[in-house]
């Protein structure tokens, strides 16, 4: 049996991952991760040196490569756009690094890569193009890994993630624990719309992880293709506050910044239904929140 390769192995979804893959009975010898600091249990191979990671991993035979590390948005920074150049340079290092390519290969991109849709339901055939530089980086990614797995016959999972919110999210900024986190201290809840009529379609986290897992370790699935993983249904920005007061209990009031337009999000989930439908779980909106409205005020988010 091959081992697993995963990447951005201290980031909000390969902790996760980590989790699930132990509860799945997968051993902790089986999975080498490419990580800038050890965790305990695993093999951690530094990617520091292009020459030291073909190093580390000749010889091993890879059933798969899960490539979630990544620079990701949280926040406006001066130097952003270099740092996501840096995603295409870490991508271009990992296959490089690979002498042995493996059986298949799971690349973690986003729903960035799509270009504006009016509103329109948005699936895996839509035109894809945008001037934001995180998409830009994830699309440039995808170019070159369909390139690079067609030449070596890899099987290439490309798993364009949506919002993902749930349990680890505090450290990104994302729109679900901003509004918790507010909520529990009773802060004015913040929307930048007029009205917050503006649709998101948010997925929770341990349903992305299932995903990821079935793509991993279900030889039953093809994976070969780009499926969005994104939530069954949309929500509007002002119903996620209400149901966040609502759960929370909270005194908090919505108030309607005003000054970003309205713009909605809405993605189909049909193809990532269709593969992974019989054995991953949906989780509903109120039941994510209130898992993610729990955990806040276990850690002790709220001030």
């Amino acid at each position: 049996m091959g081992k697993l390769l995963i990447t951005g192995a201290h980031g909000f979804v390969a902790s996760r991952l980590l989790d699930a893959l132990k509860m799945k009975g997968v051993s902790n010898d089986r999975i080498i991760l490419l990580s800038s600091k050890p965790i305990h249990g695993y093999t951690c191979v530094d990617y520091s040196s292009q020459k030291l990671l073909s190093s580390a991993l000749d010889g091993n035979d890879l059933d798969c490569v899960v490539h979630l590390g990544a620079f990701t948005p949280k926040g406006i920074c001066d130097d952003r756009i270099v740092n996501y150049i840096k995603n295409i340079e870490s991508t271009s290092f990992l296959i490089e690094a690979l002498a042995q390519p493996p059986k298949k290969f799971i690349f973690s991109s986003s729903i960035s890569v799509y270009a504006p849709s009016n509103g329109e339901m948005i699936t895996e055939d839509s035109l894809v193009g945008t001037d934001d530089p995180y998409g830009m980086s994830k699309l440039f990614c995808e170019k070159m890994l369909k390139e690079w797995a067609s030449a070596f016959n890899v099987d290439l999972c490309i798993l364009r993630l949506g919002a993902v919110y749930g349990p680890g999210e505090e450290n990104y900024r994302k729109i679900t624990g901003t509004f918790i986190e507010r909520a529990l201290n009773g802060e004015p809840i913040m929307i930048r719309s007029s009205n917050g009529s503006e649709r998101r379609n948010l997925v929770y986290i341990d349903d992305v992880v299932e995903c990821i897992v079935e793509s991993m370790l279900n030889k039953d699935i093809d994976i070969n293709g780009i499926v969005n993983i994104v939530g069954d249904c949309e929500i509007s920005v002002n119903n996620l506050a209400e149901m966040i007061i609502d759960i929370s209990r909270s005194s908090s009031i919505i108030v309607y910044e005003g000054g970003m337009p309205s713009r909605d999000d809405c993605f189909a989930s049909c193809r990532m239904n269709e593969l992974y439908g019989d054995v991953v779980k949906r989780t509903g909106y109120d039941e994510g929140v209130r898992k993610l409205v729990q955990y806040y005020k276990t850690k002790g988010h709220n001030k």
